[in-house]
């Protein structure tokens, strides 16, 4: 096996491990196949292309065991590791090396010709059971994903998805990271940084998903200790450039789930924690993807191709961590943090986006959240300090929804009906929650139905807004039966404390 000299973190040339495990015995079909494949690469004007076509043809031989497979892609992958025991050296065998790690990246895209979606899968299986089974390890595959050797490096790291040694997917995010430091983030000068970033990120997130969540979290220190330095590269923050520099993908078209916006949308997930302080950094990174379309970050939500899966890993964290964030939302208002509206933000950008395949539970946790603030709200035992604050927290979180509705009405871009049918399915799967339950929120609804639009309901002065109001319909009867039910408890600060952060979101 090859591996880096201690204490390198990846950034030395790979050298043999002096106890490494014994290599299996020698198989003469595997040698075969291997020598074959080098002496492809050395041929015509796209040697990866023929390389990839070797590969397909050894792992569709019906005369190879799949073990005499598995075995034949390992000493690949070492190959294009390079330098390469007993392999003479010199420009041919560099443009070898070269081949057959652009094959690996070519395979992993399955962008045309033999680089086929069949021949991914076969190559993907059988790298994961190399490293799970021990033959390969962190230091063999670093080539393969390292972007100073593989620019784009998101067909190699497509790849690595059947690896489940989490340790090993840990220790090469470490490499990489300590890489992305020693290069530097200032896309401008050509410093290689924010793409490695990128792609130690999206190993960290299958480490972590893999039991290792310890690269992510120090691929988050990393983020947030640059973030607060400032710009990068102009006026182009750290996130901006990685989300820049991995758009599009290296034949134009990026591999769902490899891109910078995916990555580090995973990657606030894969470094949870209790700790405040990375919290206060994740919880940044999220306001930051979230806003990230206004900001017209290049590769950012509105420009990052297909968007479900990192969607849904900001849907996970936004119920993961909903009662923190939309208590930040009041908290902090007036200190104008970028916590300020995010709730808000997110339920126009992000909750009801049409492509967010996650909808369903991240509004059921929104739900859970009305339901416990309105508890303690209502609550004539509990202390005046937590029922003015959960009232608080209940006007911001109400407020944030019917207001983010509203801006995905306004601004999103789509067909109008499927927009209004979209809010209307969200809203009302709000309230039809809360009604089933037993409580003072239950009340409010009940009460608020057939109440009216109250001042902004007068207010309606054309079609498009009367559709957006009957589309709201649950939510704006919730704010009323609620306003009606604080009434009920004839308590002054309550009222003021629910008023000030409902109207902060939708004014009279």
């Amino acid at each position: 096996m090859l591996v880096a000299d201690a204490g390198g973190g990846g950034a030395v040339q790979p050298t043999i491990q002096a106890t490494a495990p014994a290599a299996p015995p020698r198989d003469a079909k595997v040698d075969d196949a291997v020598q074959r494949t080098i002496q492809v690469s050395k041929m015509g004007p796209e040697p990866d292309h023929a390389v990839a076509y070797q590969m397909r043809q050894t792992l569709n031989d019906s005369n190879l065991s799949q073990a005499q497979k598995d075995e034949y892609i390992a000493q690949m992958a070492e190959y294009a590791t390079g330098p390469w025991v007993c392999t003479p050296k010199g420009d041919d065998h560099q443009r070898s090396i070269d081949a057959v790690g652009k094959a690996f990246e070519d395979i992993g895209t399955a962008w045309s010709g033999d680089e086929t979606p069949e021949l991914r899968q076969q190559v993907t299986d059988a790298i994961g059971r190399d490293v799970n089974s021990g033959r390969l390890d962190a230091n063999d595959l670093y080539a393969l994903v390292n972007p100073s050797k593989n620019p784009q490096s998101d067909g190699a790291r497509q790849l690595l998805t059947g690896i489940r040694d989490g340790a090993v997917l840990n220790r090469l995010s470490d490499m990489l990271l300590t890489d992305a430091k020693r290069e530097g983030y200032n896309i401008d000068k050509q410093q290689n940084g924010p793409a490695t970033l990128v792609a130690a990120a999206d190993i960290a997130n299958m480490a972590a998903a893999n039991g290792s969540p310890a690269s992510a979290k120090a691929i988050v220190n990393e983020i947030g200790a640059q973030m607060a330095k400032g710009p990068v590269a102009g006026d182009m923050t750290l996130m901006q450039a990685m989300m820049a520099t991995t758009v599009g993908g290296q034949y134009g078209n990026g591999i769902p789930g490899r891109t910078g916006f995916d990555a580090l949308s995973g990657l606030i997930n894969s470094a949870n924690s209790s700790d405040p302080a990375l919290q206060k950094v994740t919880d940044s990174m999220f306001a930051t993807l979230v806003r990230s379309g206004d900001d017209k970050a290049v590769g950012g939500l509105d420009q990052a191709g297909d968007r479900k899966g990192a969607l849904g890993s900001l849907d996970t964290y936004m119920s993961n961590n909903i009662q923190r964030l939309n208590e930040n939302g009041w908290r902090y208002d007036s200190a104008g943090e970028q916590y300020e509206n995010l709730v808000q933000d997110f339920t126009s950008k992000v909750l009801l986006d049409s492509d967010n395949p996650n909808r369903d539970g991240t509004t059921d946790a929104i739900t859970t959240e009305m339901n416990r603030l309105g508890t303690i709200a209502f609550d004539p035992h509990a202390s005046a300090n937590d029922r003015n604050a959960a009232a608080q927290g209940l006007g911001e979180l109400v407020g944030s929804v019917k207001a983010g509705a509203n801006d995905a009405y306004a601004n999103q871009k789509g067909d109008n009906d499927a927009k209004i049918e979209t809010i209307r399915f969200f809203t009302d799967k709000i309230t039809d929650k809360i009604a089933d339950l037993a409580g003072p929120l239950s009340d409010a609804v009940k009460a608020g139905v057939d109440t009216g639009w109250g001042a902004a309901g007068d207010a309606a002065n054309n079609k498009s807004r009367s559709e957006i109001d009957q589309a709201t319909k649950g939510i704006t009867d919730l704010a009323n039966g609620l306003r009606i039910k604080l009434g009920d408890l004839d308590n002054a600060p309550l009222i003021a404390a629910y008023d000030q952060r409902f109207t902060e979101h939708v004014p009279d």
